[in-house]
């Protein structure tokens, strides 16, 4: 048996949240056990499918770190756009990940996985990198800090992909089809390099503009704010829940609800001051600088992902706190009225077509990285065999503006099990593989 979790975003907590470690204890690691007895399976594999840990959601780059030596900053590597400083900024990480190590949630999350073993079946954990703990592909160091906080006697293996022909699966994180977080269109256009394809190896050590966005504009925007005196704690913990809103458009309408209203005038001043400084912190960046090297047309709607930063600068630079939550809603109503035409034009969807394209023997393509769980269908065979992508989502909990009024918060959970053929055998037709893919949503708080 095959297990799929992904987008958990272990983080140290200075600007983010971590999934209650009652999400995966209670729900995941009881299934697994569960599973493991009914179903007679032969092995467990564990496959954590990316964005486990969060190496750029964090207060340490800008509360520790001088601007020149972040990873972002300084004479970039002409191959990965990284800091060429690599010891300081590999001490950095390794600091990051230890903190990371230490929390509550992570030291459950791993002594859930070693207590597996009790079952006495051969157990396994794959770690397929993903976008926001990309620097495992830049440092072995941090691989081996990871290897020895696990369990004694669970072992772990490092992998850009994970292709399973028994199980007739292939597992990627899914950020390469997003160029905001996979450096593949920005290594052809702007580092120039030559790769054979884009799943080239070399493009993993690419450091994205994603990353930049996560630590200067999003955990950029507490640092900020925990600078000005009227912005209390109480405010300040909720600003560690913006990651989570959806969409993100709606995070100055969702502080307002949230607040019930009472946020003064000086405080949203204070809070729009912010975050004007962390865009521009951002846009004041190296990479930023040179990621807006890929595209220099001057026509508006031809913006790229720099141009589209800027005119949000431009936009909120001499708007009140008011004028911008206007803005916000404008735009949140255009975007839901072309939600349509982008869910039909699913980047991920086609990523997976593909895949089964270049492998007409794969049965399941599973990603994460959206935080949306899904399964598309796009074939099956009179024999009982499939082609389904699977998305994994995340357990990340969203908040979401309610239809009529006010915001929702869910904990999200979903749980993704894959049998081989000698496996799962009640109703099953012989030699196939199949699966249990559970999308669940707990909600215990309506904000």
């Amino acid at each position: 048996m095959i297990a799929v979790v992904s987008d958990l975003h272990f983080s140290d907590g200075s600007t983010s949240t971590n999934v209650s470690s009652s999400a995966y204890s209670e729900y995941l690691f009881k299934s697994i056990q569960q599973k493991a007895i009914s179903k007679s399976v032969k092995e467990i594999k564990i496959v954590l499918l990316g964005d486990i840990f969060d190496l750029a959601r964090t207060i340490h780059w800008q509360r520790n770190v001088p601007r020149l030596d972040r990873p972002w900053n300084g004479e970039l590597d002409p191959t990965t756009a990284m800091n060429s400083k690599n010891s300081i900024i590999e001490g950095h990480y390794q600091t990051i990940l230890k903190n990371i190590l230490q929390t509550e949630e992570c030291k459950r999350f791993f002594n859930e996985i070693g207590m597996l073993s009790s079952l006495e079946l051969p157990l396994q954990v794959i770690y397929v990198i993903g976008n926001h703990d990309r620097a495992f592909y830049n440092f072995e160091s941090l691989k081996q800090i990871l290897i020895d906080a696990l369990p004694t006697g669970v072992t772990l293996e490092f992998r850009s992909e994970y292709l399973e022909p028994n199980y007739k699966v292939l597992c990627r994180h899914g950020h390469e089809w997003d160029d905001v977080c996979y450096g593949f269109e920005f290594g052809k256009k702007v580092l120039k390099e030559n790769y054979t394809n884009r799943f080239d190896a070399r493009i993993n050590c690419v450091q994205t503009i994603g990353e930049v966005v996560t630590s200067e504009i999003m955990s950029g925007l507490i640092f900020e704010c925990s600078k000005y005196p009227s912005i209390d704690q109480a405010t300040m913990k909720l600003l560690t829940q913006v990651n989570n809103v959806r969409p993100m458009t709606l995070i100055l309408e969702w502080l307002t609800w949230i607040n019930r209203g009472n946020l003064s005038s000086t405080v949203k001043t204070d809070i729009i001051n912010a975050a004007k400084r962390a865009v521009e912190n951002f846009l004041n960046t190296e990479l930023a600088k040179k990621w807006d090297q890929m595209n220099t047309s001057l026509l508006i709607f031809n913006r790229d992902f720099i141009d589209t930063i800027e005119l949000l600068l431009d936009a909120i630079k001499n708007s009140s706190f008011n004028q911008i939550l206007q803005i916000t809603k404008i735009i949140d109503d255009i975007k839901e009225k072309y939600d349509r035409i982008a869910r039909e034009g699913d980047k991920f969807e086609q990523g997976a077509r593909s895949e089964f394209i270049a492998n007409p023997d794969l049965q399941y393509v599973i990603y994460g990285h959206t935080h949306a769980a899904k399964s598309t269908v796009f074939s099956t065979q009179t024999d009982g065999s499939i082609q389904c992508y699977l998305n994994t989502g995340t357990y990340l909990p969203v908040i979401m503006k309610a239809k009529d009024r006010g915001f929702s918060s869910m904990k999200q959970m979903t749980m993704t099990f894959i049998y081989r053929a000698d496996e799962d055998l009640k109703n099953k037709s012989e030699n196939q593989v199949s699966v249990d893919f559970w999308r669940g949503e707990r909600i215990k708080e309506c904000i």
